[in-house]
């Protein structure tokens, strides 16, 4: 099982926080996963302080895991992944996992009610998904028919302030992702679960996944008996946005809110999970938000279209809402890179409105689009509703 704190596509860094797992020295050398364990998480409880400094974004992790060996007294290796490039989550060697980027953690230690270890780096060996990942490892007894607690604590920098300048501004959301999945390499089910994301100074946080409980900057899942499938996704909003992200959707919650709060809204959510709505990359970027990033894909992207279509509906004569539902449905339309992929008809209509409502971004919108297809490249593409077909 492991904690993923990885910054979104849009973003050039990320970070994995991830807890510990059996091993093995298989013919290819050190592997995850032990064939045969029959040693058990019957618990755990993990707590993630992530909190803002002079230097970048930091994250303090704790956590316990009750384990349980119905067997006889085992012996194990112990891994816990430190760093590595482009690594899948494996269950078995036939279910690959989502691609993820470790980057060196901070003072790691592991301990048990029995022994304090003294982890040592070492890389996985063989041409697997874990092929030359470091992780710390130790060597550890699990007692026959007993219980045992396993503690781990260390800290991470999930983003640093000096990857940025002021032509290039960190991002205000860091993306923070719990990997429930790797549980798997434990025997049988895990018996509960208890995951904690803290935010502090003011900052907070944004589900994906629906938490058990939200409170004061605080979200908890709560898990019981259960193999994990699926993980927990949120986002670290940086203090200085959250006021004015909460301030945005309550305006946009108000039943009388004009065109311009819900459309000021949209931009302010967008700002601070896709970039800057006035930059010179805005359409690439909120491509790649609106689809590509869980929490834009999850939650936000529908909430924002809602407010579009509030806004053209409660004042059809302003352009506003117009350009919005434009820009939401041209997003759709563009790859990364910022070409389209299909002729979005339905953009290309609600910019023509804006136009006609006098906005000349919209005019300045229609005519890039119309570039685009008529590209050495990518001329003649087809209508999205036809390409679809």
């Amino acid at each position: 099982m492991s904690l993923l704190v990885a910054l979104l596509a849009c973003f050039p860094a990320a970070a994995v926080q991830a807890d510990n797992a059996p091993m093995w020295e298989s013919p290819e050398g050190l592997t995850p996963g032990l064939p045969n364990s029959r040693v058990q998480m019957a618990g755990e409880t993990v707590r993630i302080a992530v909190r803002e400094t002079a230097d970048g974004v930091m994250a303090d992790v704790s956590a316990d895991f009750d384990m349980l060996n119905p067997g006889p007294d085992t012996q194990m290796v112990v891994g816990f992944p430190s760093m590595a490039w482009d690594v899948l989550f494996v269950n078995d060697r036939d279910a690959a996992y989502s691609p993820v980027t470790f980057q060196a953690i901070q003072n790691f230690r592991a301990q048990s009610s029995l022994a304090q270890y003294a982890p040592a780096l070492r890389k996985v060996g063989g041409s697997g998904p874990f092929s030359n990942s470091s992780w710390f490892v130790w060597n550890m007894l699990y007692p026959g028919g007993k219980p045992l607690r396993v503690q781990v604590t260390y800290q991470q920098q999930l983003m640093s302030f000096k990857l940025y300048s002021p032509d290039f501004p960190a991002p205000t959301a860091v993306p923070v992702s719990y990997v429930l999945r790797t549980g798997a390499l434990w025997d049988g089910p895990i018996g509960s679960a208890v995951i904690t994301m803290t935010a502090t100074d003011g900052a907070g946080l944004v589900p994906v996944l629906p938490p058990t409980q939200i409170q004061d900057g605080q979200l908890t899942w709560s898990m019981n008996n259960f193999k994990p499938t699926e993980d927990i996704d949120a986002m670290y909003v940086r203090a200085a946005k959250w006021p004015e992200l909460k301030a945005a959707e309550a305006s946009a919650g108000q039943q009388n809110a004009s065109a311009a709060d819900l459309v000021q809204s949209a931009k302010t959510v967008l700002g601070v999970f896709v970039g800057n709505p006035e930059s010179e990359f805005w359409l690439s970027r909120l491509a790649n938000g609106i689809n590509r990033t869980p929490i834009m894909t999850g939650h936000y992207a529908p909430l924002i279209r809602g407010w579009a279509e509030r806004a053209i509906q409660a004042e059809p004569d302003n352009s506003v809402g117009w350009e919005l539902a434009g820009d939401l449905d041209q997003a759709v339309a563009t790859e990364k890179h910022g070409w389209l992929t299909c002729w979005p008809t339905t953009a290309a209509a609600e910019y023509q409105r804006a136009a006609e409502l006098g906005s000349e971004l919209a005019v300045a919108r229609l005519s890039d689009m119309q570039s685009n297809r008529d590209s050495s490249v990518f001329g003649g593409i087809d209508d999205c509703a036809a390409s679809r077909a």
